[in-house]
């Protein structure tokens, strides 16, 4: 018996390293705490670039992860992931013409009119007063809602907001 007992179940230490830039810390661990340490640092990355990407106006439409797998001692370990994140630019971002111009262009309207389905553009049209009317009401209750002892800073994200509010009035009048 020179080798000794074997033990059934081995449970190595797996190491990790970061993308370069990545922020985070990659600390050692053992194969059958790894999956923790993996979709920890996976769900960091996804809430980072999910978060990037609505800062930046723009509307998230798939957050995924992918992971790689590999047998490390008895344990079949996540050793990596690599997080997609695809976004495109808000679509209310447009301006209400450049709408009409993307609805002509579905329903093969002309410039001129002679609408085969004005139903689409009537439709538009009701959801641009809609929203005109939600703005000014919140408009006013921004306005109502300020007094003198308000903190500085929720003034200042009142006031931010009144002239987002009164852009996006003026696009759509």
């Amino acid at each position: 018996m020179a080798g000794g007992i074997q033990p059934l179940i081995r449970d190595p230490v797996v190491g990790y390293r970061l993308d370069p830039g990545e922020p985070g810390v990659a600390n050692p661990t053992r194969a059958s705490l790894s999956a923790y340490t993996v979709v920890r640092q996976e769900s960091r990355n996804r809430a980072r670039l999910r978060s990037d990407a609505q800062l930046a106006g723009r509307q998230v439409l798939l957050v995924k992860t992918d992971y790689k797998v590999r047998r490390v001692g008895s344990f079949l370990v996540p050793v990596g992931g690599l997080t997609t994140v695809v976004s495109r630019e808000r679509p209310e971002r447009a301006t209400p013409a450049e709408n009409l111009a993307a609805t002509h262009a579905r329903t093969g309207q002309s410039e001129q009119g002679e609408s085969p389905n004005r139903r689409e553009a009537a439709r538009e049209m009701a959801a641009l007063r809609a929203e005109q009317g939600r703005l000014k009401d919140e408009r006013r209750a921004l306005e109502q809602a300020q007094t003198s002892d308000t903190p500085a800073y929720e003034a200042a994200r009142t006031a931010a907001r009144s002239v987002e509010i009164q852009r996006r009035l003026q696009e759509i009048a």
